[in-house]
Order: structure tokens, then sequence, then C-alpha cells
């Protein structure tokens, strides 16, 4: 915001509003556009969770006395996300014979999420169609209120060349003083 006030340089209260909706608008693009990117990166959990529930035995695991509350194809991809070296290396032995890479991974997990990422891609857009045409009206208002400001500043004030009279400095400037 620091930056676009610098540009835009607002001479008051109303053109400060302007720059605050507009950054506003900026970060909430930003926002989006980050979680877009999360999302397509989660993504590859679901689809290698998704991918290891054929290839893993589907035996329920047992910890301690209680059985896990998680899945066998959960738990590996859980900890193939965290990027546990036993973990890869099991994911790639169960993927390999099976002829799985990571390209079916990412799809499959794209598949799974891929409205999601549509609706985010919409707002996304309405977003930036705003953004525009708030950037738009505000550069049209700004000017707009500074003329307007400018020419009620000139009648106020009324300053003409005819009113002025030049007066001629005192000899003695302690005396005007």
């Amino acid at each position: 915001m620091g930056r676009i006030a610098a540009a835009v340089q607002p001479a008051d209260a109303i053109e400060d509003i302007f720059v605050r909706d507009f950054t506003t608008l900026h970060w909430d693009i930003l926002r989006m556009r980050r979680i877009k990117a999360h999302r397509l990166t989660s993504s590859v959990y679901g689809g290698l969770e998704s991918g290891l529930r054929n290839l893993v035995d589907p035996v329920v695991e047992m910890l301690g006395d209680e059985p896990s509350t998680r899945r066998p194809a959960q738990e590996l991809a859980n900890k193939w996300f965290k990027r546990i070296p036993a973990a890869i290396a099991e994911v790639n032995e169960r993927m390999g014979p099976a002829n799985v890479t990571m390209e079916d991974v990412r799809a499959r997990g794209l598949s799974n999420v891929i409205g999601n990422l549509d609706s985010i891609d919409r707002m996304i857009a309405t977003a930036e169609a705003r953004h525009n045409n708030i950037l738009h009206n505000i550069l049209r208002e700004i000017e707009r209120h500074r003329t307007t400001f400018a020419a009620a500043l000139r009648k106020t004030v009324n300053l003409e060349e005819s009113e002025y009279k030049t007066l001629d400095a005192p000899r003695n400037s302690r005396s005007a003083a």
C-alpha cells in the first residue's frame, strides 16, 4: 500500500480511501492466486493416496492395542508428503511395477480438484476485472477530485494579479519589524 500511495500521492482522505480500496482488491487477487497454488500442490497428496489404495495391502494396521484411524494408503501418502525417505522409497517400489508415475498421481489429484480450481479461476477473473475497473475509476475520480478541489480553492482564495500591490521594502528593516 505504501508503494501505491507513493505512486498516487493521495492529497486528502478521499484519495486515501481510493488507494486503500484499490490495494485491498489487489491483495485479494494475490491471496486467491496463493490459494489456487496451494490447492493444486495439495492435490498431489489426494492423488497419491487415491492411487496407492489399489497398491497397498488393505489390512488394518494396529497401533498398540487400537486399530489405526488411517488406512495404510493414507498413512503412506502422509509420510511421502512429509518427505520421509523410507516412505518415498516404498511409494516408488509400489508404483514402479504397477506402471504408475508421478504424472499419473498429479493427473488424478488434478481431476479431484478441477472444480475447485475452476471456481477459484472465475473468482480471480472477476476480481481482476473489478481491479482494472476500480483502477480506471480511481484515476478518473482522483483527477476529477483534484480539478474540482483546485477550482474551489481558486474561487475561495480569489487571487488575481490585479489585486496584488507591490510594496517597497522598508529601508530600515528593524523599524518594519
